[in-house]
């Protein structure tokens, strides 16, 4: 059974997200006698072949500077020829698209379908497919939102996003023509369901929102939680008198909240037996950086390490005794979650899907509600008074989810999809 899983982009470097899932997920599938090969766009003029850690990985060309029409999918995207020439030649039974963009969207869904594969789709990012023309599933980027579409309400969201005010956003909207493109869109995804033999979400609050929307009927959809790439089991026996070391690993962006966590690390006492190691992706120069970095104020308890390689995450694990995951929109693990939970490091985290799905509060961490600075500083001192409250939550945490798991579930609907089931 050859399984085509494509991307919607594809970086071999990366330290996390979709890439590694894939990457991980096609060496389980070729342990479990699947054939899976990658594709995945670039910016060039022609198809590109290589193996990455033995996969095939084939690389499509884009064009560097879309047009609208193209971005919009109006228009099939310059050298979309290729991609068919692509399809044509490696005829695979299933195409596994991971996560939807102009470089991989519903044009291409509809040369796998006609060319006779299974389509399989599953949605990684908060967009939700072509749901949320923002990205991010935050209404005016500040909460989170209930995910129904909306032209009006939508069309103003995504220009407060550009700078300009919801109230001025709602009437300037209709001449924009945003609601007109938010229909297009809400087209683009009823085609896409229509397409998909079967769709993957991450979580229970993901779902909700695609029948929230309607266009999708309850039997086409199925849970498939994220994991980790490897079983990892350690435990931190730090003396219960030393300090605390909290963590961070992700990106330096501001729906992942880093600016709360800070914020209320200022409110405890200098003197606090308490660290911060923050482990993030950013350049030199992001706006959003420096001002996590003047938040921070040369605070000597606040360190700013380099991001973390796949291989160190549990030597860096080893490191602190609980992971901060402050988000403030609606997650899709978050992988760096379950790798905490799989090296026995408790997690204190938003209240929100899916960190919610995973944590029990008191159990295995600690929740508090998304952007509550009041709520992380709480946390962070009850963590300092009552000593024999991490130890338990390390009792508290349970066997993790792995990708080994995840490809024989996806093998199993392979199959399933090509019994007719």
């Amino acid at each position: 059974m050859k399984v085509l899983l494509a991307l919607s982009w594809y970086f071999p470097e990366s330290t996390g997200g979709t890439e590694v899932y894939v990457a991980s997920l096609a060496k389980y599938l070729k342990v479990f006698g699947c054939e899976p090969v990658i594709a995945a766009p670039l910016k060039t003029d022609k198809i590109s072949r290589y193996f990455h850690e033995g996969i095939p990985v084939f690389r499509y060309p884009i064009p560097a500077d879309p047009t609208r029409n193209e971005v919009q999918e109006r228009l099939e995207p310059h050298y979309f020829g290729e991609y068919v020439k692509l399809l044509n030649e490696l005829k695979p039974d299933i195409a596994h698209f991971h996560t939807t963009s102009w470089a991989m969207g519903n044009p291409h869904l509809r040369v796998a379908k006609a060319i006779g594969c299974r389509v399989v789709v599953t949605c990684h990012t908060p967009a939700q497919g072509y749901l949320c023309p923002r990205g991010t599933n935050m209404i005016w980027g500040k909460r989170i939102c209930d995910g129904i579409v909306k032209p009006a309400r939508c069309s103003a969201c995504v220009l407060q996003s550009k700078g300009i005010p919801p109230f001025l956003g709602f009437p300037l909207s209709w001449a924009s023509g945003w609601p007109r493109y938010i229909r297009h869109r809400l087209a683009q995804q009823k085609e896409l369901f229509s397409l998909a033999d079967k769709l993957l979400v991450l979580s229970d609050g993901r779902r909700e929102i695609f029948l929230r929307n309607g266009s999708v009927g309850e039997g086409k959809i199925s849970l498939c939680r994220l994991a980790v790439s490897q079983e990892t089991s350690q435990t931190n026996h730090k003396s219960l008198d030393k300090e605390i070391v909290v963590g961070y690993i992700g990106r330096m962006d501001p729906i992942k909240g880093l600016d709360g966590l800070i914020k209320a690390f200022g409110r405890i006492r200098s003197q606090a037996l308490i660290r911060l190691k923050v482990f993030a992706i950013a350049a030199e120069g992001d706006k959003y950086f420096e001002s996590i970095k003047y938040l921070a104020k040369d605070d000597p308890r606040i360190e700013f390490c380099p991001s973390v390689k796949p291989e160190e995450i549990p030597s860096v694990f080893r490191q602190m005794d609980v992971l901060a995951v402050p988000s403030l929109c609606m997650e899709g693990g978050p992988t760096v979650l379950l790798e905490a939970l799989a090296c026995k490091v408790p997690v204190m985290g938003s209240n929100v899907s899916a960190i919610s799905e995973y944590i029990q509060h008191g159990k295995n961490g600690l929740l508090f509600e998304p952007g509550d600075v009041n709520g992380i500083e709480i946390i962070l001192n009850q963590l300092l008074s009552d000593r024999g409250l991490l130890p338990r939550l390390v009792e508290g945490i349970g066997a993790v989810r792995t990708m080994k798991q995840v490809a024989v579930e996806m093998r199993d609907l392979y199959l399933d999809l090509l019994r007719g089931k």
